[in-house]
């Protein structure tokens, strides 16, 4: 018997719910023929049968074969669908993860003066970048608690645009190479919900919010 991920349930109990018949206490329920995948070992696997009682996984065939003994079991025919494990999430950005993960990560970084040497360390490692990106800061969890500067950005990074999103998504923070590029100046309005956060002649500090 393999283990597998705990929140594959969700989808058996979507499955078991379509069939509209209740299962007795103590047996067994098969769902077959299905094109099954969930994580085991590190690694995607694909499963075709999956047998669950009281609430708990049983057996997964991964190999087209079951050893349990199901022939009292409930059977519930997949049709050959697709079985994924359930997400309890219901607001999950795995994209927006996943591209985390693959530009610099600030997040959880507890002070400007930190934030700025992970960012110039990852830029010196990446000379080949055209544009440093990354998300995660937090103003309110540094000392300061202050939005950060262009300018401060342009101390380890200056040649280079830069563009760091906030942890949330709502506010983005940019060198003054990212913003000559993207052609914003004093005069520049704030678009319609969002603010270009200012100085106090009116120029841009390069934190924009949504």
């Amino acid at each position: 018997m393999r283990t597998l991920l705990f929140s594959l349930f969700a989808a058996l109990l979507i499955g078991a719910a379509a069939c509209g018949t209740e299962n007795k206490d103590g047996q067994l329920t098969v769902i077959k023929n299905v094109t099954g995948y969930t994580f085991h070992d590190d690694s995607l696997e694909t499963f075709s049968a999956i047998v669950f009682e009281d609430g708990k996984i049983v057996e997964v065939a991964f190999d087209d074969s079951l050893q349990t003994d199901t022939s009292d079991a409930r059977m519930i025919e997949g049709a050959g669908r697709v079985m994924l494990p359930g997400l309890t999430d219901a607001h999950a950005h795995v994209m927006g993860l996943g591209y985390q993960e693959i530009n610099v990560n600030v997040a959880g970084i507890p002070t400007l003066d930190e934030t700025l040497q992970h960012v110039k360390k990852y830029a010196d490692k990446n000379p080949d970048l055209a544009w440093i990106r990354g998300r995660g800061w937090n103003q309110t969890h540094w000392p300061i608690n202050r939005f950060p500067t262009a300018e401060e950005l342009d101390e380890v990074i200056s040649d280079r645009p830069v563009w760091l999103g906030r942890v949330d998504g709502h506010a983005g923070w940019a060198n003054t190479k990212a913003m000559e590029l993207a052609g914003i100046t004093k005069e520049t309005q704030s678009p319609e919900g969002g603010k270009i956060i200012r100085d106090e002649n009116g120029n841009p500090t390069g934190v924009f919010i949504d």
